[in-house]
C-alpha cells in the first residue's frame, strides 16, 4: 500500500530510475550511431577525393609520359642530323685533303716544267736533230744550197 500512498500522477523511483536508464541508453545509442555513421559520410568523401587525386595524377602522368616521349622523338631527330653532319664533315675534309695532294702534285709538275724550260733557251742554241743543218753555217766547197 506504500505504492497506493502516491498520488495517482506521480512516478516512482523504479520508474524513474528504469526511464533515466533507458533515456540514457538511447543517448549512448544516439551518440555511438552517430561516431559510427560519420566514419562512414567521411570515408565516403575521403574514398571519392582520394579517387579524384588518383585520377587526376594519372592524367599527368600520362601527360608527362607524352612529352617524355615527344622530348625523346626530338632528340632521337636531333642526334641522326649530327651524325649526318658528321658524316657529311668527314667526307668533306677526305675531298678536301685528296684536292690538297692534288695541287701539291700539280705545283711539283709545274715547278719541274719550269725549271726544265729555264734550261730550254741555252738548248735551243744548239742544233738539234733535222734543223742542224738549216741553223749551221754554210762551208765553202759545200754541195748544199746548190
Amino acid at each position: 500500500m506504500a505504492m497506493h500512498s502516491q498520488e495517482e500522477g506521480a512516478v516512482s523511483l523504479r520508474q524513474f530510475r528504469i526511464g533515466m536508464a533507458g533515456a540514457a541508453c538511447a543517448a549512448s545509442l544516439l551518440v555511438v550511431g552517430v561516431q559510427l555513421i560519420t566514419p562512414f559520410a567521411f570515408r565516403a568523401d575521403h574514398v571519392k577525393r582520394i579517387a579524384e587525386l588518383e585520377s587526376r595524377q594519372l592524367g599527368l602522368y600520362q601527360a608527362l609520359a607524352g612529352k617524355d616521349q615527344l622530348f625523346q622523338n626530338e632528340r632521337r631527330n636531333y642526334v641522326e642530323r649530327i651524325k649526318k653532319r658528321d658524316e657529311l664533315l668527314h667526307q668533306r675534309e677526305q675531298i678536301i685533303t685528296l684536292l690538297r695532294s692534288r695541287i701539291g702534285a700539280e705545283a711539283e709538275r709545274v715547278e719541274r716544267t719550269v725549271s726544265s724550260a729555264s734550261l730550254l733557251p741555252a738548248a735551243a742554241s744548239e742544233p738539234v736533230g733535222f734543223t742542224a743543218g738549216a741553223s749551221t753555217p754554210q762551208l765553202p766547197g759545200s754541195i748544199s744550197g746548190r
